[in-house]
């Protein structure tokens, strides 16, 4: 039996095109996907012969043609010819399987009655079996000619040229068994003039194997998945599978799919396209394909586990699959770099993204702040003590002066406050641009174009909140010591690329009232805002230059792109997470939590802080404190604030007159028409600067008290803007001139007045020191 299996594996050889006796291979790409395969098998005396392990060749062979009968996909098409016929010596042999869909029950009864008799007429059956494919309706077909000894009759080889000059699309595969130099050279032209391939063999052992080869491609399939996942050591789980076609016929119409078993204990992740079209794989060839799926975030409860299945079929291929398990472990701060893990003490500061806006559980001592214990800080740090300062819809002026609309000390108040803390996390930017609404609009009342049309003023806008930020974070980094500051920009809350994976289109209509939906421009106008807000806030972390100071850029993609608001899965808050109320003004905090991170969104922040912390170096070494903002300086100009700054009020519905105001002074803005219980931005604008983010009551209207900023420069050229949106929808906003004043001298005078009595009181100092060294 090894004697045959032996010419098995040369069959194998021939058919793949190697072997030192191999032709050239053929190329099949041009045969059509049902062409049939016609085995043309010498049946010859000689076959009785018993090759090189003692078994008789015809037996052999018959074995190996009844393993391809169980190896073929049922839709295979295949004939098998038997020459000679008997004892006539030139006779064009019998066709005992006409060439048809396969019939393994029939064709195994006609294997097992072959029989070893007569002569070896090869080009009669060529041509015999050529002719039999023809009146099978077929124009191509592969002949895989099984012979061991040269022909009787008449010359083969000028047999197969004539078929091939006749057009007919052949291919003849040949193998020779224990065969004379003669017949070897006969085959091999047979071989050489169809593009086929010779395989001189003396061992069948692969023989059925190969002959399956023939007929239909096979596939085989190797999966790399990592056995382990942590969501803080990676954002999601890559799966490649390698497919190979092992055959020498081309693989048509390959497909692999991979799917996770939602039953398992982690759930199943999201891939977004778990089936590939992989198209044809070449005989011989590979192709690799890769997955990418993104996990459910798991709050709690242990490890889990992801069970996944790959599958890969074809056009007549037999389909394949392999399956395995990850396990998962939850998130961990032991991920994170060691200068993010040594933390004892963090603080939080900025607006609603570091504060929790959309998490839930929110501090209600903290008023509309919105902090709530599963944003990214508390979740990154579960065992450092978090201070919590940030608070929703603060604007950057919100960090130096009390937030309007929220009943809350400036920021850097409060932080005077805290003691001992060694890391400072931020957000901030995004209100003094409006850009919660502006993605809400966009999403649900589609008014995007009015708000993002003019790209050329938005860049403006963007470069003096760039030079804004900059000076936030230098102020920031002088009242914290020597505690890194990690600035983090706004995680993208909407996909990447084209509209295609759940914003286009009405994808969630509530109560009848709104829908959320995206089209082509807008999405892309948000995703432009996006990335200019985003570009503007790592530029400013650039341009101040300090090592403290780091831009966590992965926290960009941290929901991307399973889990931003056009997702099933999201971690995002969208509009069928609120109901329709959120967007009528009967429920305004269901609205201030749209387009913000759930608390699963606030834990894959988390991870991304995680795996970032890695890509840079330890910001505390060399870190050195900058000149303390809050000094007796700022103390005095507050004391000016309240003493001698003029405060003012305006009023813009009715459409007020310019006038005039000091700077420090407070402001008393009303305006009204905007729809009710929607953000609304006060703008200062020569170099703009947005001075609240401050929501309209329930008829629509403002009432806010803002400070000026002692920054402004005196003149004429400054315009106060409250800009929002209307009842109907659209834009709406209302601008008034506004002069700002000179400081008055008795300011300047009291600033006089300290400075003489520190220089004095430092003079007496001195003179003092000096007088007890001498008396040393």
């Amino acid at each position: 039996m090894r004697t045959l299996r032996a010419a098995a594996v040369a069959l194998l050889l021939v058919l793949a095109g190697a072997g030192p006796a191999a032709a050239a291979p053929a190329d099949r790409s041009t045969l059509p996907v049902d062409a049939p395969v016609m085995l043309v098998v010498d049946t010859s005396g000689s076959m009785a012969e018993s090759d090189d392990e003692g078994t008789v060749k015809i037996e052999g062979a018959k074995t190996a043609i009844l393993e391809l009968l169980e190896e073929l996909p049922p839709s295979s098409r295949i004939g098998m010819r038997t020459y000679p016929a008997g004892a006539g010596d030139c006779g064009t042999g019998h066709l005992d399987v006409d060439v048809a869909q396969r019939d393994p029950g029939a064709m195994s009864a006609v294997v097992r009655a072959l029989r070893a008799d007569g002569g070896t007429p090869t080009a009669e059956a060529l041509q015999a079996s050529a002719d039999d494919v023809r009146d099978a309706g077929f124009g191509a077909a592969t002949i895989v000619l099984v012979s061991d000894g040269e022909s009787t009759c008449d010359p083969p080889c000028p047999v197969a040229q004539r078929l091939v000059d006749e057009g007919f699309d052949l291919t003849v595969d040949t193998v020779g068994f224990r065969i004379d130099d003669a017949g070897a050279d006969e085959l091999r032209c047979i071989a050489d003039a169809t593009g086929g391939t010779y395989t001189d063999v003396r061992d069948s052992a692969e023989l059925g194997e190969r002959l399956a080869a023939t007929q239909a491609p096979r596939l085989t399939l190797d999966v790399d998945a990592p056995a382990t996942y942590s969501p803080s050591s990676s954002a999601a789980i890559t799966v490649t599978a390698t497919v190979a076609n092992a055959s020498a016929v081309l693989a048509r119409d390959v497909r692999a799919s991979l799917v996770f078993d939602p039953g398992a204990d982690g759930g199943s992740p999201t891939v977004l396209r778990p089936l590939r079209v992989l198209g044809n794989v070449a005989a011989g060839g590979t192709t690799t394909v890769s997955w990418t799926a993104y996990p459910s975030l798991d709050g709690g409860g242990g490890p889990t586990q992801f069970d996944w299945t790959l599958r890969v079929s074809g056009a007549q291929v037999r389909p394949q699959q392999q399956a395995g398990s990850i396990s998962v472990r939850e998130f961990s701060l032991a991920d994170a770099a060691p200068w993010l893990q040594d933390t004892r003490h963090a603080v939080v500061l900025g607006d609603s993204y570091s504060s929790g806006e959309g998490a839930g559980d929110y501090d209600r001592g903290a008023g509309r702040c919105h902090r709530s214990p599963h944003t990214y800080a508390e979740q990154l740090l579960p065992d450092a003590e978090v201070t919590n300062l940030a608070c929703s819809a603060a604007v950057i002026q919100d960090y130096r002066e009390p937030q309007a609309d929220r009943d809350v000390r400036s920021q850097a108040a409060q932080l005077v406050d805290v003691d001992d803390y060694d890391l400072v996390l931020m957000t901030m930017g995004g209100n003094d641009i409006g850009f919660e609404d502006i993605v809400v609009d966009c999403a649900a009342e589609e008014h995007c174009g009015g708000r993002l049309g003019d790209r050329g003023w938005w860049t403006q806008r963007l470069a003096d909140l760039q030079t804004d930020l900059r000076y936030l974070y230098e102020e920031v980094l002088a009242d914290t010591g020597v505690a890194p500051l990690v600035v983090l920009p706004y995680v993208g809350v909407v996909p990447t690329g084209a509209v295609g994976t759940g914003c286009s289109g009405t994808t969630a209509t509530v109560y009848g009232v709104k829908s959320l939906r995206f089209d082509e421009d807008e999405l892309r106008s948000v995703q432009w805002l996006l990335g200019a807000l985003n570009g503007a806030i790592e530029g400013a972390v650039r341009a101040v230059g300090d090592s403290r100071l780091q831009y966590a850029a992965d926290v960009v993609e941290a929901v991307r792109p399973a889990h931003t608001i056009c997702s099933e899965d999201r971690w995002i808050v969208g509009l069928p997470d609120r109901g329709s109320n959120a967007l009528s003004g009967l429920a305004a905090e269901a609205k201030q939590e749209l387009v913000h991170p759930t608390a699963d969104g606030y834990r894959a922040i988390a991870a991304a802080l995680a795996r970032w912390s890695h890509s840079v170096p330890d910001p505390r070494e060399g870190a050195r404190p900058r000149e303390h903002h809050h000094t007796w300086v700022d103390g005095v100009a507050r004391l000016y604030d309240g003493w001698f700054a003029q405060d003012g009020s305006v009023d813009l519905q009715d459409g007020a007159d310019p006038f005039t105001v000091d700077p420090g002074a407070e402001l008393r803005v009303r305006s009204g028409g905007y729809e009710p219980n929607t953000p609304v931005l006060v703008v200062v604008r020569s170099t703009a600067q947005t001075l609240a983010s401050v929501w309209s009551d329930d008829q629509g209207a403002v009432d806010v008290v803002v400070r000026v900023p002692r920054t402004l420069a005196p003149g004429d050229d400054h315009t106060l803007t409250v800009s929002g949106t209307a009842a109907d929808g659209t834009p709406l906003e209302r601008s008034v001139g506004m002069t700002v004043g000179s400081p008055p001298l008795a300011p300047g005078l009291l600033l006089a007045g300290f400075g003489l009595v520190l220089a004095a009181t430092g003079a007496l100092v001195v003179r003092r020191a000096l007088r007890r060294r001498r008396a040393d």
